[in-house]
């Protein structure tokens, strides 16, 4: 196994070639970090590069790695499904197989040029996503200019509260796995003068590093708008987005959390013949929820006793590691593998389905993927406006979240509202509260088309007619 993988790294040399590096501790990499005695200090570069400036310090590891492979363990393949341990998938080691490996001390960056299968061997041993990381949250309020700021770190999963002379920040986030994603929940309380006070409660999910407006008032009284962000930085302040890095057009570019190998260069991929190649995401036992025994019973059994995918010639330079081999469960499922080049391999590192097939067989099984993640999840963009105002608030379909202004303890103006999205996310049951101002209040519950504006009532004020409108714009999380 070990000779047969170096033979298809090395023969990936000639093409297919990247430069890439990871701004990580060294030891992750290599037993011992720079004491191991096959770590080697360069007088110079190995090739001319954007990761390398004049007089950085540089030492060879290429000689010092054992990169991890992955897969399952042969033995457990016919034992009781209740038997197996947690990390099933440590199967060999390998050493590196690339042109060079090297440790740039000077900015702390670990840099190699291989193919993107070794690559891939190299972040399955660095392991990056077990490495503790911390979100930093900034919630902005203001006109055009935002003249209110606050921001705090805390762990993911966890409340967190700061405290300002104008505003208060109540807030918890949850990142996905391969933080890309965050669900945001936060309650804002900022003080606007005389004994009026503004508050905002909701919870959105949104892309992590994307900053996003989550409400908004205007009126004669007062016009501003809310901003949140979060971005996750490791334990040593490095935002996770620039510690996998590329060099392109001589330049080094961060790669965010993504495997090298998920991007545009290998999904959508044609093979000729009329295959493709697709990732799919899916949930890390979705083996078990598509896999029948003869009797059409589901079974974990079955999904242990699956045999090794066998990469397909033109994509050996571009995986790595092992690949479950989920053909049979896919076809049990309706999906067909009539060309012979046509596989389906479970990844279940990173809980991806790698499927070369042709067009029809590849929208079948993306419905089947579809139904093994719960479906999406949607956030709402609710716009009200009538004739001398307008507010905005985002929340997720099937949550309530509110906007209140008060003064001392009296209610002037608010907005609750709870959406509920249909599963097709082209229809809104929107159910809400809207005071305008006091005395001025709508309460009722509305069917909204996405994206159409709706006139849902009037009010009469000395002689002058207010019309109040709503438009629902939704939005899909993609989780």
């Amino acid at each position: 196994m070990k000779g047969l993988l170096v033979w298809i790294l090395t023969m990936g040399m000639a093409f297919g070639l990247e430069t890439a590096g990871w701004r990580i501790s060294v030891d992750k990499l290599v037993n011992g970090g720079l004491k191991n005695p096959k770590v080697e200090k360069l007088e110079k570069a190995p090739a001319e590069s954007a990761f390398f400036e004049a007089g950085d310090e540089l030492w060879d590891l290429s000689g010092a790695v054992e990169l991890e492979l992955w897969g399952v363990v042969e033995s457990l393949r016919n034992v009781d499904p209740f038997a197996v341990p947690e990390e099933p998938w440590v199967v060999d080691h390998v050493g590196f197989g690339g042109e060079w490996l090297v440790w740039n001390a000077s900015s702390g960056v670990i840099v190699g040029r291989t193919t993107l299968a070794e690559m891939a061997l190299i972040e399955d041993t660095l392991d990056l996503r077990s490495e503790p990381f911390h979100l930093r949250k900034t919630i902005e309020v203001g006109a055009k200019a935002k003249e209110k700021r606050v921001s705090l770190i805390s762990r993911s999963g966890e409340m967190a509260k700061i405290e300002t002379e104008s505003i208060d920040l109540d807030v918890a986030t949850n990142v996905d796995q391969d933080l890309k994603w965050l669900d945001l929940q936060l309650a804002v309380t900022m003080d606007a003068g005389e004994s009026v006070k503004e508050e905002v409660q909701t919870g959105v999910t949104m892309k992590l590093g994307q900053e996003m407006k989550v409400a908004a008032w205007k009126d004669a009284s007062r016009d501003w708008e809310m901003t949140a962000n979060a971005e996750a930085l490791t334990v040593y302040g490095i935002p996770v987005g620039a510690v996998r890095l590329i060099e392109s057009e001589g330049r080094v570019v961060g790669m965010g959390m993504d495997r090298p190998y998920d991007d545009k260069r290998l999904d959508g991929k044609k093979l000729g013949d009329g295959l493709f190649v697709r990732l799919f995401p899916v949930p890390p036992d979705f083996i078990e929820r598509i896999t029948y025994e003869p009797d059409g019973k589901k079974t974990k059994k079955s999904a242990w006793k699956l045999p090794d995918m066998e990469v397909p010639e033109p994509l050996k330079t571009s995986l790595a590691g092992r690949y479950i081999d989920v053909s049979g469960p896919l076809k049990s499922n309706g999906v067909r593998f009539e060309h012979g080049s046509a596989v389906a391999g479970f990844d279940p590192r990173r809980s991806m389905v790698l499927l070369v097939n042709d067009a029809e067989n590849q929208d079948m099984a993306e419905a089947i993927f579809a139904c093994c993640d719960g479906g999406s999840l949607f956030v709402v963009e609710l716009n009200f406006d009538w004739e001398d105002g307008a507010c905005m608030l985002l929340l997720r379909s099937g949550e309530k979240a509110w906007i209140k202004r008060t003064k001392g303890e009296k209610e002037v103006s608010s907005l609750e509202a709870a959406p509920n999205v249909g599963s097709d996310g082209k229809v809104v049951d929107l159910r809400f509260f809207l005071q305008t101002m006091e005395g001025d209040a709508l309460n009722t519950a509305v069917t909204l088309a996405e994206g159409v504006p709706v006139e849902v009532g009037s009010f009469l004020k000395g002689g002058v007619e207010r019309n109040v409108r709503v438009t629902a714009k939704v939005l899909e999380s993609g989780r």
